[in-house]
């Protein structure tokens, strides 16, 4: 069976055969063995996990340990100060996901919450197009995208 590259999720590479009949398999640096099923079971879940996270990444998408550590440290901020703004700084080089933490986290408030208002801001229309609709259209829900006909009316 084929199975998807994905940078999370590993890949059971297959090593061998035992006596046994349980198939030896490396998965994630770890060899571990299966029996027919279970290998089986193991990569339908993990492709079906992989084909649930492209279709809908809000939902089904990995979010790494900072992204928690964040968003932990936001509520600790607005528990201290219930009251007013609260200026979040996320620094990062490129490719460090501050872009795609951003978008995820203002999807999750717009469906999230009734009523609200979101402003998305950016230096010029085309910086706006290439890095934050892009990565917002991503995180809208597949209901929401005009595809389904929802946002027609």
């Amino acid at each position: 069976m084929i199975q998807t590259p994905h940078p999370v999720h590993p890949i059971a590479e297959l090593i061998g055969r035992r006596k046994d009949g349980r198939i030896a398999a490396r998965v994630g640096g770890r060899e571990l063995l299966f029996t027919q099923e279970q290998l089986a079971e193991y990569i339908t879940k993990r492709e079906e996990g992989i084909r649930l996270e492209k279709a809908d990444p809000l939902r089904y998408g990995h979010e790494p340990v900072s992204w928690t550590r964040a968003d932990r440290e936001r509520l600790r901020l607005r528990e201290k100060y219930p009251v007013g703004v609260i200026e979040e700084w996320n620094l990062g080089g490129n490719r460090a996901s501050k872009s795609e933490r951003a978008a995820k986290r203002i999807v999750e408030l717009m469906i999230g919450k009734e009523g609200a208002r979101v402003w998305c801001l950016q230096s010029t229309e085309a910086s706006s197009i290439e890095n934050q609709q892009s990565l917002i259209w991503k995180y809208l829900p597949p209901e929401y995208k005009t595809e389904s006909g929802k946002l027609r009316q």
